[in-house]
């Protein structure tokens, strides 16, 4: 199988950089583990495009399992238009996932009206709009910050409830 990452033994550091210390597994094991994982995503994609559908993790630049929507930057809010409006634009050729603007606290839109309208002006037949950047961390259900539980012994105590 095809691994789609450079380094098949990095584990899963976007949960928590010391996970494979604390859950005493070997490179080989996390290679094996990302490798199966791998091979049973490629079917599951294979599966999903047979039946005439799709799954965000095949558009353009969401390969990595972490929807990474395409946001608007006050700095670039022209030249972003200009590109996205365009008749032969791949926003207006492909599936896209537009992200809205914001912080962990109130007011939580940072410009949503520009970012609403953005969604609508560049979008093409398929498009999604959702909050920022996804993945791991929402932004009214924020991560504790860095150091702000105790490791054991490298990583985040696990819940009580567990």
């Amino acid at each position: 199988a095809n691994c789609p990452c450079t380094d098949p033994v990095q584990g899963p550091t976007e949960i928590e950089a010391h996970s494979m210390v604390d859950m005493g597994l070997a490179n080989e094991t996390i290679r094996d583990l990302t490798l199966a994982w791998n091979e049973t995503m490629t079917a599951v994609q294979e599966a999903v495009l047979a039946r005439g559908a799709y799954t965000w993790s095949l558009m353009a630049g969401q390969e990595n399992a972490n929807a990474s929507p395409d946001m608007l930057h006050q700095e670039t809010c022209t030249a972003q238009l200009r590109e996205a409006c365009a008749e032969d634009s791949s926003w207006q050729r492909e599936a896209k996932l537009f992200g809205l603007n914001v912080t962990g606290s109130f007011p939580y839109f940072t410009q949503l009206d520009q970012d609403v309208a953005f969604f609508l002006l560049a979008r093409g037949d398929f498009a999604w709009l959702g909050w920022g950047t996804w993945g791991m961390g929402w932004p009214f259900s924020p991560q504790p910050a860095h150091g702000e539980l105790p490791p054991q012994p490298h990583g985040v105590p696990r819940p009580s409830q567990i």
